[in-house]
């Protein structure tokens, strides 16, 4: 993102500023925005103060920032105003204001992605886009949907227990909340999930949506979350002596503990803007030999004590399951809030602190402690990103460690894997913030090791059968590549990342990369013996920096406290006996989480499927055994697949007489085909769908389209 430009000061421009962020703003964001300079700041705090005074806005003291009373909703209708460098930046212009808007508004062709179809946009086109209102005076647009012809673009959400006629979409870009028409009062449940058709006439200072269809399971209203949850045995609820615990916990003093002081220390902690659990924080700095880091983890072990119910509830379930509508936490939601790193209050932590030259390289032992934080800094991947990009001097030295730190991760570690979550319009401060957390659990790993405390490793090894070793061995070496001569040589992560460098040089890493994580490694797991992980390049690793969402971690700073000496918060007796059997259970539960990530991605498609039934929809022809061919729906469809018999097609679909080939009027059908299918019957709480009237897509006559042909290609 290009440096924010400053916009002319009026008090005018000022209450729009306000009323546009709905988080609040802080003085040194409004000189910086306004271009004002710092002795500007009496007079500014003056004129905002001025607004709290009539009722406009509200000050929150303890973050220091000032809000709008009524907020402009993030959510809005613009129109296409013209097109810039190349037609690859949209300019837009808000409607249904009242006055003139004074910012400009683009979006550029990266966020244009999202649009299904053709990529293109047209002058005066309308529509629905999500604001980025966290860099100030400037915003950025993203596409959320078009108007086409009098179909609305949908969004989903439920409505607010507390305020029934408010809808809260479930979208975590989106913080607006949306009042109802009246006629939709009596289909208010807070229970279930609705969608909503967003008018052409939202009106961003007072937005009414339409409510539409409800979600989910059509006779029940029951979530998906809860669907999946009872399919998988995940707990719902916690008991409730884990509940009269929790709150006993949190009233557990830190400040006796001899822990060391770290309040001035300005930590950021960084998660996606839907995160309820803030786990782990961290600081760069530049020194005169280099670089320093410090890594924070909240330590719930000062909260969570062996053998107590809340531990032993915690064991049993081993992780937080994610869901778009709800989370099923590990801990209680209120525990959750009041362990996390939270921005201006004192917390417990075990902190990690690293010291590097100027390549990037540790020049000396990590210094692992128990501490205490309270000046962090809480922001989202994207606004970490956006201010990264900026130049703002505040994180410059974030950025330049950061780079350099990635570089070196890059070539030492070994595969990478896609993460749930990973926000793909932040890349660098995702990168940023993972590789810090895999140094932080390197060095607790290492930490442990040397002071001979137990701890569940974190093992990621290649196969043990020598016949995928064999295959593997002959394919990379047929590439070109030295491969090491038996199975255990290839089980170090040192003989990977060697095969793994010499690909990247030749620009064939993600081809090296697919082929060696489909034929020759194994899922990460734990385990009691220290092994190589992959996936990080490390000879020795735990997981340590989420504590709030994962046992494991938990064990690991229970490990830290009995290293240094704070048996209290440390290793149980039975923590020790239990932790092969818990080890275990952990990598059962992974399991069971692997399985639910892939039953939510399903379901969750096919869920919005449903308002689609009964039309007709892209798809392509996937694999033909012979008997069976696969459906594979695009577009909305999110690549979704169903099989079907090829003997229940109608004619003129067939066989060859080999019975190798699908036929349609005597043509042959290849994969990927492009194909037309109506949608029938879709069961979101049975996750099933099925469809009718398939039909080569070359057999559709195409209809006559009153589209303009002028379309720039975004």
């Amino acid at each position: 993102m290009a440096k924010t430009i400053p916009v002319e000061y009026d008090d005018k421009r000022l209450r729009q500023v306000v009323q546009m962020n709905a988080e609040g703003v802080t003085i040194p964001t409004l000189l910086r925005g306004f271009g004002l300079a710092d002795n500007d700041h009496s007079f500014l705090q003056t004129r905002l103060q001025a607004l709290v005074d009539e009722g406009f806005a509200t000050y929150d003291a303890r973050k220091k920032k000032y809000a709008a009373t009524n907020p402009m909703s993030n959510l809005v209708v613009a129109r296409v105003s013209k097109f810039l460098n190349g037609n690859t930046k949209v300019v837009l212009e808000i409607e249904n204001m009242d006055e003139e808007f004074p910012f400009l508004v683009t979006m550029t062709s990266n966020k244009l992605k999202r649009i299904r179809g053709p990529k293109t946009v047209r002058l005066n086109e309308r529509l629905a886009v999500v604001l980025n209102r966290h860099s100030g005076v400037e915003l950025k647009a993203r596409f959320f949907g078009k108007f086409v012809g009098t179909k609305n673009p949908t969004i989903v959400g439920h409505f607010n227990r507390k305020a029934e006629q408010r809808f809260v979409p479930y979208d975590p870009g989106v913080s607006s909340a949306f009042k109802v028409g009246e006629e939709f009062s009596k289909r208010v449940d807070p229970r279930k999930s609705f969608f909503a058709s967003i008018p052409s006439t939202l009106d961003p200072y007072n937005p009414i949506l339409e409510i539409g269809d409800q979600k989910w399971d059509p006779e029940t209203g029951t979530p998906i979350a809860i669907i999946l949850a009872k399919k998988h045995g995940i707990r719902i609820r916690h008991d409730k002596e884990t509940y009269a615990q929790s709150r006993k916990v949190m009233r557990y003093r830190f400040d006796n503990q001899g822990r060391r002081d770290l309040t001035n220390e300005r930590v950021l902690v960084v998660d996606p803007p839907d995160a309820a659990d803030h786990d782990d924080g961290f600081k760069i700095e530049k020194t005169d030999y280099g670089f320093r880091t410090l890594v924070t983890i909240a330590d719930v072990a000062h909260y969570v004590r062996p053998g107590t119910h809340m531990d032993r509830e915690a064991r049993e379930s081993g992780f937080t399951h994610y869901f778009p509508d709800q989370t099923f936490h590990n801990f209680p939601a209120r525990f959750v809030r009041h362990a996390s790193l939270i921005e201006g209050y004192k917390k417990p932590v075990i902190y990690i602190e690293q010291f590097w030259n100027e390549y990037g390289e540790e020049i000396e032992d990590a210094v692992i402690g128990a501490g205490i934080i309270a000046s962090q800094k809480q922001m989202t991947y994207q606004q970490l990103e956006d201010l990264i990009n900026s130049d703002d001097p505040s994180v410059a030295d974030y950025k330049e460690m950061g780079e350099i730190l990635i570089q070196n991760m890059r070539f030492e570690r070994g595969i990478t894997f896609d993460t749930e979550g990973v926000d793909k319009n932040a890349p660098f401060a995702q990168s940023l913030v993972s590789t810090m957390m895999m140094a932080g659990n390197k060095a607790i790993a290492e930490f442990l090791l040397y002071e001979r405390v137990p701890f569940p490793s974190r093992s990621h090894s290649g196969s043990d059968n020598l016949y995928a070793f064999a295959e593997t061995k002959e394919v990379l070496e047929s590439w070109g590549y030295d491969v090491p001569a038996t199975i255990t040589q290839m089980n170090n992560a040192h003989a990977l990342n060697d095969i793994l460098m010499e690909a990247e040089r030749r620009r064939e890493r993600v081809k090296v990369e697919e082929f060696i994580k489909r034929n020759f490694l194994q899922p990460a797991s734990y385990t009691m013996e220290p092994f190589s992980h992959f996936g990080i390049g490390a000879e020795n690793y735990t997981h340590a920096t989420s504590p709030i969402r994962r046992y494991v971690d938990l064990l690991a700073l229970r490990g830290v406290h009995t290293a240094l000496g704070n048996h209290e918060l440390g290793l149980s007796d039975q923590d020790i006996e239990m932790m092969p059997r818990t080890v275990n259970n952990m990598n059962y539960l992974q399991n069971v989480a692997r399985r639910v990530h892939l039953d939510k991605l399903r379901y969750f498609a096919i869920s919005d499927l449903l308002r689609h039934e009964g039309h007709v929809m892209n798809a392509t022809i996937g694999r033909f055994d012979g008997h069976k061919a696969e459906i594979i729906l695009g577009d909305k469809g999110r690549g979704l697949r169903k099989t079907l018999d090829v003997s229940n097609l109608p004619a003129p679909w067939g066989i060859s007489k080999d019975g190798k080939r699908l036929l349609f009027k005597g043509k042959m059908i290849t994969e990927n085909c492009p194909i037309k299918v109506k949608l029938g019957l879709v069961s979101p709480n049975k996750a099933e769908w099925d469809v009718s009237d398939v039909i080569p897509a070359s057999e559709v006559k195409p209809k006559r389209s009153a589209v303009s042909k002028y379309q720039p290609s975004l």
